[in-house]
C-alpha cells in the first residue's frame, strides 16, 4: 500500500515495481537487446534524479531496470485522462505535467518525492525526438535541478530512436545500450549558477543516434541493424515534401520504400536506418530482414536518411512561410493562406478529462491565426489567434495540439497522409511559441530545427522533376516552391501495405 507525501505526492508501489521489474522488465530487456553500464548507480542512494535523451516509448522502462527501487517520470498528463491510466500510471509513479506549458504543480510533487527519499526521473526535452537527435531543453530544467538539488545521473540511450522511430508504425529489433554517469552532485547543484548547469545538462544529453549507432558508438554489440515489419511505414508522418517533384503531402510509404505520387520517386529504407536506391523492377523487402541494405542500379536516394531530409525540408517550409509573413504582413482572405489541407478533425477539452469531437474540416494557416473550417455548410469557422496560442506540441505521432486560454485544442487527419510535424513546424514558424524556453546549443538554431540538433545551415535547390537521383548534401542550395494551399490532387487516401 502507499500513502501520500505531505506535498500530496503518491510514491510508487514497491511491491507493483518489483512485479514489473520481474515481468515487463525482463521481456524489454530480452526484446530490444538492452545492455548497461551503470556503476555510476552502485553507491548512489535516493533521493536522485535521472535524466536522459527521450529516443522511444519505453525509455523510462528501459532506463529504470538497473535502479534500486521504483523511478518517479514525469509524463505527458495525456496518459492520465482516464481512470484507468491515470490508476496504471499512479501504480508506477507517474507525476503529470502538460507539454510545453509550465506546470507549478509537477514541480511541487517532484519537491513532495524528493522529502520522501524517491528516484525522480525526467526527459528534459519534453518530447520524443523525431530522428534521434536529442531536440531543444526546457532552461526551467536548470532551475528545478537548483530546487530539488539531489545528485544527477545522466543517461545516454543508444540506439532507441532506431527501435522505435516516433513515425513508425512497429518497432524493431535491435540492441540498446544505456550509459549512466554522475553529473552533478548534491553540492553542486546548489552552488553552480543555473546557466552553468543549463550549459552542461545539455553537452551531457546532446546524442545522435544514427551516428551514434554508424560509429559504433554501442560497443556492446559494434555494427547494429535494426530488423521489423514494414521499415518504411508512416515515414509520411514526418516527410512531408518531395525532393525531386517539390510538392508536399505526396509521399507514401509501404513495407521498406517510399514514394511519390505526382513524380515516382522512390527510396527503400533500411535495417541501417538509411535510405537505399531501388533496383529497377526490384521487389519490396517486407521482411526487414535487411538482406537487401546494399545499393543496386537504381536511382541513388536524395537524401541519406530522414534526419537530412527533414532539415531540408523544414529549412524550406521556414522560408515559405516566414517570407510571405514579411511580404503580405497580417492580410485576410484566402490569398493570405500559407498552408491549408482537408480532412481534419477537431477535439476540445481541458487539461483532464476525455476530449470532445466538435466536427472534421479543412485547417487552414494564415499570417496571423489559425483557422478551422466546419465541413457542414453554415457553420461559423473557428480562428485562434496566433498570439494567444501556446502549448504547442504534438501527442504520439499523428496529432497536433495547442491551447488557447484554458481550452485544449487538437488536431489530426484521421483520414489523410497529412504530417502534423508539418503543422507544427509551420506554427513555430508563423510565430507561435514552442517549448518554454528551451536552451542548449540546439536551442541556438532556428526554430527549423526544433526536434534536431542545430546543424549547417542546408539552402537546396530541389531538382527538377525527373532528376529524383541528386543527392543533396550540406553546402547545396534548395528553393522551396511557393507558399500557399498544399493540398494535392494527386495525394492517395492511405497509407499503402
Amino acid at each position: 500500500m502507499t500513502h501520500r507525501t505531505p506535498g500530496g505526492a503518491r510514491p510508487a508501489s514497491r511491491t507493483f515495481n518489483r512485479l514489473l521489474r520481474i515481468t515487463l522488465g525482463a521481456w524489454l530487456s530480452i526484446r530490444f537487446r538492452a545492455s548497461y553500464d551503470a556503476e555510476a548507480l552502485r553507491t548512489l542512494e535516493p533521493p536522485y534524479l535521472l535524466v536522459g535523451n527521450h529516443t522511444c516509448n519505453w525509455d523510462p522502462f528501459i532506463m529504470s531496470i538497473p535502479v534500486r527501487g521504483p523511478v518517479h517520470f514525469v509524463a505527458s498528463d495525456e496518459y492520465f485522462r482516464t481512470p484507468l491510466l491515470r490508476f496504471a500510471f499512479s501504480l508506477v509513479g507517474g507525476i503529470p505535467k502538460t507539454k510545453n506549458v509550465r506546470d507549478t504543480q509537477a514541480v511541487r510533487t517532484l519537491l513532495a518525492l524528493r522529502r520522501a527519499g524517491a528516484v525522480l526521473g525526467l526527459y528534459p526535452e519534453g518530447n520524443r525526438n523525431w530522428d534521434g537527435v536529442t531536440g531543444p531543453l526546457y532552461s526551467a530544467t536548470a532551475k528545478l535541478i537548483r530546487k530539488l538539488a539531489v545528485p544527477v545521473v545522466a543517461v545516454e540511450t543508444t540506439g532507441g530512436a532506431l527501435v522505435q522511430p516516433r513515425w513508425a508504425r512497429h518497432a524493431r529489433h535491435g540492441p540498446m545500450h544505456l550509459s549512466y554517469r554522475l553529473l552533478f552532485t548534491a553540492d553542486e547543484c546548489r552552488t553552480l549558477s543555473e546557466q552553468t548547469l543549463s550549459d552542461r545538462l545539455a553537452a551531457a544529453l546532446a546524442h545522435d543516434d544514427l551516428d551514434a549507432v554508424a560509429t559504433a558508438r554501442n560497443t556492446a554489440h559494434g555494427t547494429a541493424r535494426y530488423t521489423g515489419r514494414r521499415l518504411a511505414e508512416h515515414l509520411e508522418r514526418f516527410l512531408f515534401q518531395c525532393p525531386a517533384c517539390g510538392r508536399q503531402d505526396t509521399l507514401f510509404s509501404g513495407d521498406d520504400r517510399l514514394g511519390c505520387t505526382v513524380c515516382g520517386l522512390t527510396v527503400r529504407y533500411g535495417t541501417d536506418g538509411r535510405f537505399h536506391s531501388v533496383p529497377s523492377g526490384a521487389r519490396g523487402d517486407g521482411d526487414g530482414t535487411g538482406d537487401g541494405d546494399v545499393d543496386g542500379e537504381g536511382v541513388a536516394p536524395p537524401f541519406d536518411n530522414p534526419r537530412d531530409w527533414n532539415r531540408w525540408q523544414c529549412a524550406l517550409l521556414e522560408d515559405s512561410i516566414r517570407s510571405a509573413r514579411t511580404v503580405s504582413g497580417v492580410p485576410s482572405g484566402d490569398a493570405s493562406v500559407l498552408l491549408r489541407n482537408q480532412g481534419a478533425r477537431h477535439q476540445t477539452g481541458g487539461r483532464t478529462g476525455r476530449l470532445k469531437a466538435t466536427g472534421t474540416g479543412s485547417l487552414a494557416l494564415l499570417p496571423d491565426r489559425l483557422v478551422f473550417h466546419y465541413v457542414e455548410s453554415g457553420r461559423a469557422p473557428l480562428a485562434l489567434p496566433l498570439s494567444g496560442i501556446t502549448g504547442l506540441n504534438i501527442q504520439y505521432n499523428d496529432r497536433v495540439e495547442m491551447y488557447f486560454g484554458d481550452t485544449l485544442h487538437r488536431f489530426s487527419f484521421p483520414d489523410a497522409d497529412v504530417s502534423v510535424w508539418k503543422w507544427h513546424q509551420a506554427l513555430l514558424y508563423a510565430g507561435v511559441p514552442g517549448p518554454e524556453d528551451s536552451t542548449g546549443p540546439a536551442a541556438a538554431a532556428t526554430a527549423r530545427d526544433a526536434g534536431t540538433a542545430a546543424a549547417p545551415r542546408d539552402t537546396i535547390t530541389a531538382p527538377a522533376p525527373g532528376n529524383a537521383g541528386t543527392t543533396h548534401a550540406p553546402g547545396d542550395t534548395i528553393t522551396a516552391p511557393a507558399p500557399g494551399n498544399t493540398d494535392s490532387p494527386a495525394q492517395t487516401g492511405g497509407i499503402r501495405p
